[in-house]
Parts: structure tokens; C-alpha cells; sequence
């Protein structure tokens, strides 16, 4: 879990994104119940525990850095790839990711999944893809199965 002096910069960290509704209103505690979800199915899939998982995640849509930022800091050996669109979003990423301290396991790209998922440099370079909010299930397996 993340400390409390990880939480206070997190929340701090995303303030402007709440305010510019990229994140919502939902408390930084319930953000992170919900992400310890996604990095426990990640973990499971490898057998691994937090500290064991030494994979390369990708967060397609991350936004602000939604479930992304808290993946890194949930899994310390882990590298993550925090992708988005929208160059506004990612400054919010930027953000909450040095807030956390964890800038030298995360990448942030700005760029479309539909297109990175077509790019060989892409295809097939992770252990996980994670997304929240990028449509039905059917067509986020189909944007993120060639990703892994």
C-alpha cells in the first residue's frame, strides 16, 4: 500500500486535475483501494507478489494517470508505460508521477493505443495492459491483446 506521505502527495499532486475534472471527486483512498485491485489480478496472473512482480505494464488512456501512477508505486520493480491522447492529461500524469518519486521506472507517452497497437515497436513489448475507460470490453481487449 502507499504510505501516508505518498497519499498526501498524490492528492496534492492531482488537486489541478481534479479541479479540471480529469480525475473526478472520488477521495485519493478509494482511488487507491480500486488500483490495488488491478495490481493484485496483475500480480496473480504471474504468481507474484507486489514486491516479485519484475514486469513491463502499459496503461492505455491513462489520463492523469489513472491506474498507471498508482501501479508504479504499488509495484516497485515494475516498469510502466502510461499512455494518453491528450498532452493536457499527461501534465497531470507528470505530475502525480513525481510526486511519487517513481520517474525512473515510468515512461510517459503521448500517443493513440489503436495506433500504438499497429507500431512493431509496441506490439508484443508487455507483460500487462491495463485501461479504464476506453469502451466495452470487446473492443479494449481488441486494442490491448496485441500490446502483451
Amino acid at each position: 500500500m502507499l504510505t501516508d506521505d505518498q497519499l498526501v502527495s498524490l492528492d496534492e499532486a492531482w488537486t489541478p486535475a481534479r479541479a479540471a475534472g480529469v480525475i473526478g471527486t472520488a477521495s485519493i483512498e478509494t482511488l487507491v483501494e480500486h488500483t490495488v485491485w488491478f495490481a493484485r489480478a496483475v500480480c496473480s496472473s504471474f504468481s507474484a507478489t507486489f514486491d516479485d512482480f519484475h514486469g513491463c505494464v502499459v496503461d492505455v488512456g491513462t489520463g492523469a494517470g489513472l491506474p498507471g501512477v498508482i501501479l508504479a508505486a504499488l509495484l516497485p520493480h515494475a516498469k510502466l508505460r502510461l499512455v494518453d491522447a491528450s498532452e493536457r492529461r499527461l501534465d497531470h500524469a507528470r505530475r502525480a508521477v513525481r510526486a511519487l518519486g517513481v520517474a525512473d521506472r515510468v515512461e510517459i507517452v503521448h500517443g493513440r493505443g489503436d495506433e500504438l497497437a499497429h507500431d512493431v515497436a509496441w506490439r508484443g513489448k508487455h507483460d500487462v495492459a491495463v485501461a479504464r475507460l476506453l469502451g466495452d470490453a470487446a473492443e479494449t481487449i481488441e486494442l490491448l491483446a496485441p500490446l502483451v
